[in-house]
């Protein structure tokens, strides 16, 4: 099992849509919105870092409001 922590820039005013749709994507095991520069922490859990990637880029990336994320693996 691979685990991240993905930190997760939005557009202004897109937080709360964002951390719906993160809520709803399968492998997604938290998510918290933050003060400072990034606007939301999500956990996330795969069986593979291909998964993990295919996560990240494919699901993540892919929700409006979302402009920038940055991963660190648990090792």
């Amino acid at each position: 099992m691979v685990k991240a922590y993905i930190l997760i820039r939005t557009q202004i005013g897109m937080v709360d849509e964002v951390r719906d749709k993160l809520k709803r994507i399968p492998g997604i095991v938290s998510v918290d919105e933050v003060s400072g520069p990034i606007d939301i922490i999500a956990i996330a859990e795969a069986d593979s870092l291909r998964n993990l990637r295919n996560l990240i880029i494919g699901e993540i990336h892919a929700i409006e409001g979302v402009t920038r994320t940055e991963t660190a693996l648990v090792l």
